[in-house]
């Protein structure tokens, strides 16, 4: 493949600062992508809240303030980068647990985490999800590592407007 036009984005460090907690209250092993929610506070996730080798916890960090907190923990198995909607609430994906051994996409508001969809992994659905992603118009797509016909995964989508849920894509 050949491209005739591309862009290079690059960043420059002035100044960097280790941010960390000096204990294990809000967990440990941050994983995957920081993800900037506005007014310079960013989201991301830690493997292990502290109450449980399977769970973990989503955190904020404000670059203003030098500050971190929980957001929401106890979750099991988190997996993938949270994505941050327009209203601040937050959606974040296990691929296992004991109530959603398939996996399950989370919806947290002001700490409250709600399962909105729970992976079945039957009649070809999904399971394990593993990423997702926001579109502007607020829609959710993902992708699984298995599930599926073929048990090759799939791509699914969720609208938080209608709570409608959908894998338009079997990889196989």
């Amino acid at each position: 493949m050949k491209f005739s036009k591309f862009i290079v984005i690059a960043y420059v460090v002035v100044s960097a600062t280790a941010v960390y907690a000096s204990d294990n209250d809000y967990g440990q092993n941050p994983a995957f992508n920081l993800v900037a929610g506005g007014n310079n506070v960013f989201y991301g996730i830690v493997n292990g809240d502290g109450s449980s080798f399977n769970t973990g916890a989503v955190y904020s960090w404000n670059d203003a303030s030098n500050s971190y907190a929980a957001v929401a923990d106890n979750i099991p198995n988190i997996a993938g980068t949270p994505v941050v909607a327009s209203d601040g609430s937050i959606y974040i994906l296990s691929s296992t647990g004991a109530l959603d051994p398939n996996g399950a996409l989370y919806h947290i508001v002001n700490g409250v985490t709600t399962p909105v969809h729970v992976f079945t992994n039957t009649s070809g659905e999904r399971a394990n999800p593993n990423f997702i992603t926001m579109v502007p118009d607020g829609r959710i797509y993902g992708t699984t590592l298995n599930g599926g016909w073929g048990g090759n995964g799939t791509i699914f989508v969720y609208n938080p407007k209608d709570s409608s849920f959908s894998s338009p894509c079997i990889i196989n």
